[in-house]
C-alpha cells in the first residue's frame, strides 16, 4: 500500500507538471501584452463605416462598430487600450491559444516594415487594414504594425511572417463577418 500511495504521488506531480506547461505566456516582451492584432474596415464613400475587430492574449476576438474615438494612431498607451477593450462586444468563439500563440510569435519574425507601393483598385470599396502590435513594456506603449491594406488600394508587406499574418486575420474576417 506505500509504494502503491508514493506511486500515485508520483504520478500525481508528474501530472502537475505537465499540466503547467500547458500555461506558459506567449513569447516575447508579450508576457504582459493584452492586445496582438487588429483587422478594420473604413469607407466614408456614402456613409461613415468603421468596424473591425481585435484580438487580446486570451485568443478573445473583441468586435467594434463606429467607435467614438476612431483616430489614425501608430501607438498607443496601455491606458487607452485598456479603454479600447472595454468598448468591445467580445465573441463566444475564441481563438484557440496554440493558433494564437503561432501567429503572436511571428510578430516579432518581422523584419521589414515597408509596405509595396498602393495600387488603386477602384472607389467607394473603403479600406481593410491588418494590423499587429508590438508592446514596449518599458514605455507601455503599443505600436500598430500595419501589415496589408485591401480596398480602394491595395498595398502589402513583402515579409513573409507578415503575409502569414495577414492570410490568418484575413480568415478570421471571413468567420467574424459571415
Amino acid at each position: 500500500m506505500k509504494t502503491g500511495g508514493r506511486l500515485l504521488y508520483f504520478w500525481l506531480g508528474i501530472l502537475f507538471i505537465a499540466l503547467e506547461g500547458c500555461n506558459e505566456p506567449l513569447p516575447g516582451d508579450t508576457a504582459t501584452q493584452e492586445v496582438f492584432f487588429e483587422m478594420s474596415y473604413t469607407n466614408f464613400a456614402w456613409l461613415k463605416q468603421h468596424q473591425g475587430f481585435l484580438i487580446d492574449k486570451d485568443g478573445r476576438i473583441g468586435t467594434y462598430d463606429s467607435p467614438e474615438k476612431a483616430d489614425s494612431r501608430e501607438q498607443i498607451s496601455i491606458q487607452h487600450m485598456k479603454t479600447i477593450q472595454q468598448s468591445l462586444h467580445w465573441l463566444p468563439q475564441p481563438v484557440g491559444k496554440e493558433e494564437l500563440r503561432r501567429y503572436a510569435s511571428k510578430i516579432k519574425e518581422i523584419k521589414q516594415y515597408e509596405l509595396s507601393p498602393g495600387i488603386g483598385m477602384g472607389n467607394d470599396q473603403g479600406s481593410y487594414r491588418y494590423y499587429a502590435f508590438l508592446y514596449d513594456e518599458k514605455l507601455e506603449v503599443y505600436t500598430q504594425v500595419l501589415l496589408a491594406e485591401a480596398g480602394d488600394v491595395q498595398r502589402s508587406n513583402p515579409d513573409s511572417a507578415a503575409i502569414a499574418i495577414t492570410a490568418w486575420l484575413k480568415q478570421l474576417q471571413q468567420q467574424v463577418y459571415q
